[in-house]
């Protein structure tokens, strides 16, 4: 789904942003441009980063035996 019009961004675009460390709107649109013309897709890249867990979360893995 397309989450920023202006750069033609899409929501994986945006998660790919957030694996590469850029943890807020403001550090997404230095590097990528999202969210910094028309500013429309700002409450969506906001919807996405509280959606991310957060850098440094855990995983349970269980292990039978």
């Amino acid at each position: 789904m397309y989450v920023c019009m202006c750069h033609a961004f899409t929501d994986e675009d945006i998660r790919a942003q957030i694996a590469c460390g850029h943890t807020s709107v403001n550090k997404i649109g230095r590097s990528c441009g999202a969210g910094r013309d028309c500013g429309a897709c700002v409450k969506k890249i906001q919807a996405i980063l509280r959606s991310k867990p957060a850098e440094g979360g855990t995983i349970e893995l269980k292990i039978a035996g």
